[in-house]
């Protein structure tokens, strides 16, 4: 066990000095609560650590405990819980920005253009729906165009987007007809209400083709890149997906699908209840936390059991790597922040494993990554070149 304090493997963290032992306990810090998650993304963030330096070069002493104590005043009634996060929350920061402040004493210039230089050439998370429905006719209806309400409409159903911005299907169609929802690269996760009451959940570069309203004995859905679905109950409709040539068969369940071009196999994800899974000449039935896997060069299927919390992190905002590549991992970073990423020489061998929130900006997540085996990265606009440093 290390004998370090976790502030002081902050701050290895942010002036690069971090050893591999002190990333691993710092990852494990990380994962250990949500709380400790957000206040390591707060105080690591480049903007903030730009803003406190430049308050520690024009504080006014007599003005801020002036304010301490009028803040004291208020703070009563505050619960404890909170008062105690807060509090270390500033407590750390005040370690970490003060030892930041004398690492680059004496050349403000440095300082200045370290950070602007960070958040310069960082990538935000995704801050907005870029989502689209393509209609049957050809039109297109963005989901942002509305903040809340009736979308458009085709014959007597309503699309609607509701409060938690959601997309629903309200009323029964007199005629079937097919749209398709959208999601591209760079998108925030997108979620639908099917005519039936199915919700699905899209992630980004990823489409969804359904019937305004379903007919017949069946529910047929067809996918590309990743959803997961919570059937609406139904015995006399099997609900079926179709993608990169899987076909899953359900009557009521809740289960994920990978379809992405780019993997190497199609992979079925049962959460709860009962799938069937085929392709070809391959078959068989999912047992809830169990994933069949499909190659996506023939029609070869393996059942395993899995991590179902790890596989559905997407759907909770985050990322969840387990004894992930580097490769592995960038093509998942590459749909979310919409990046073109290659490498420089030969990717590293090593394997990666951690819980980072998809909230956190991109350089926030490599810096993790280099703290962990130590790679280089630059940034050029949407453009991200990756080289090992060993």
């Amino acid at each position: 066990m290390l004998n370090i304090k976790i502030e002081e493997i902050i701050i290895n963290f942010i002036d690069g000095t971090i050893t591999s032992e002190e990333a691993c306990f710092l990852n494990k810090w990380i994962q250990e609560s949500e709380i400790n998650k957000q206040l390591f993304e707060e105080l690591t963030h480049p903007e903030l650590v730009s803003k406190e330096l430049q308050k520690f070069y024009t504080y006014d002493e007599e003005l801020g405990w002036n304010r301490i104590e009028t803040e004291l005043a208020h703070r009563k009634k505050i619960k404890q819980t909170n008062w105690k996060y807060w509090t270390a929350a500033a407590c750390m920061l005040g370690v970490i920005v003060t030892t930041v402040v004398i690492f680059f004493k004496g050349n403000d210039n440095i300082i200045e253009n370290k950070v602007a230089t960070v958040v310069k050439n960082d990538v935000e998370a995704p801050q907005s729906k870029r989502a689209f429905i393509q209609l049957a006719n050809g039109e297109t209806v963005a989901l942002s165009s509305v903040e809340k309400g009736i979308l458009t409409e085709q014959g007597r159903v309503n699309i609607v987007k509701n409060s938690e911005g959601q997309i629903v299907y309200q009323g029964h169609a007199t005629e079937t007809v097919f749209n398709t929802l959208v999601n591209p690269r760079g998108g925030t996760v997108v979620s639908l209400v099917l005519n039936d009451g199915t919700r699905v959940w899209l992630n980004s570069e990823s489409s969804l083709k359904y019937p305004n309203s379903f007919s017949g004995n069946e529910r047929i859905v067809e996918i590309t890149g990743e959803a997961y679905f919570e059937v609406a109950k139904d015995p006399a409709k099997k609900f079926i997906v179709k993608g990169n040539g899987v076909i899953t068969e359900v009557f009521g369940t809740h289960f994920n699908v990978n379809t992405y071009n780019d993997e190497a196999e199609t992979k079925v994800t049962l959460q709860e209840g009962s799938v069937r899974v085929l392709k070809g000449a391959s078959s068989g039935f999912l047992k809830p936390g169990q994933r069949a896997a499909f190659s996506n060069k023939s029609d070869q299927m393996a059942i395993d059991n899995t991590d179902v919390d790890k596989v559905l992190a997407w759907v909770y905002g985050d990322f969840n790597f387990d004894d992930e590549t580097l490769p592995d991992i960038m093509r998942q970073l590459a749909r979310w922040y919409d990046l073109e990423v290659s490498f420089e020489g030969k990717p590293p061998a090593d394997l990666y494993s951690g819980i980072i929130s998809r909230k956190s900006s991109l350089v926030t997540v490599l810096q993790i990554l280099n703290a962990a085996e130590g790679i280089k990265y630059s940034i050029e606009g949407k453009k991200i070149k990756i080289e090992r440093t060993k």
